[in-house]
């Protein structure tokens, strides 16, 4: 089917997240022994955040897209974990112990460095 058309570049602060999901999926997946081009492609991936920062960044403006990360099986495997970190509730961890090399933490506000 034909795409939807675009509305115009990402904000700048929001332009490599699609990068980052694709890497939270693919970290999910690993986790799981599933192949992750059938949870979430990089297409879907960015769709989600296309649709996160024009629906007000989840604040309902907008009812969430139809892509298949967003239900069922592929909703708890990672597409929870994607929104979880959209929102600000989870943040990517390097974790070089885990099978997938990352982990997903929570974010640690209000602390200076690194």
């Amino acid at each position: 089917p034909p795409l939807a058309p675009r509305s115009g570049r990402l904000p700048a602060h929001a332009e490599g997240w699609g990068a980052l999901l694709s890497g939270l999926i693919q970290a999910r997946c690993r986790e799981a022994d599933v192949a992750p081009r059938f949870v979430a492609s990089r297409a879907d991936a960015e769709a989600l955040v296309r649709w996160w920062v024009e629906s007000g960044e989840g604040r309902g403006a907008a009812p969430e897209p139809e892509l298949p990360l967003l239900s069922g099986w592929r909703r708890e495997l990672a597409g929870q974990a994607a929104l979880d970190w959209l929102a600000g509730q989870t943040a990517i961890a390097a974790d070089p112990s885990s099978e997938s090399g990352v982990r997903l933490v929570e974010p640690r506000e209000g602390r200076g460095g690194r």
